[in-house]
């Protein structure tokens, strides 16, 4: 008999396939793949477009310092996606914030990994 994280996992693959005509392109710029020079200025690597639930928002969120912030967009990507604080998102009309908070829900069976990914930014 299949557990509750199955079920889960197979919602949000529906829900994925139920919103595939609400999703947007969204580049995604992996800090891991950048370079930082001796000044500090980050050279961004190659971005990779997945689709992706965009809200407008206008949320006070906790960043990943403790720090009160406002995030005005939000990106939700139905499917596991690795997302690091200091990564970089263009949005489809060309905006860019930085990375406000990061969530998701953990998949238990998946080494850490989230079903989904929300990525606030702001």
């Amino acid at each position: 008999m299949a557990g509750f994280a199955d079920l889960v996992r197979s919602m949000v693959a529906l829900a994925d396939g139920l919103t595939s005509t609400l999703q947007a392109p969204v580049t995604h710029y992996a800090y891991a793949g950048a370079t930082v020079d001796d000044s500090q200025k980050v050279t961004w690597g190659v971005g990779t477009v997945r689709l992706a639930l965009v809200e407008d928002v206008n949320v006070i969120v906790k960043n990943a310092q403790g720090q009160m912030v406002n995030a005005t967009t939000k990106v939700t990507f139905l499917r596991p996606v690795a997302v690091n604080a200091r990564d970089k998102f263009i949005l489809p009309d060309g905006r860019t914030a930085p990375v406000a908070r990061l969530g998701g829900l953990t998949d238990p069976d998946a080494s850490g990994k989230t079903y989904f990914k929300e990525v606030w930014l702001g």
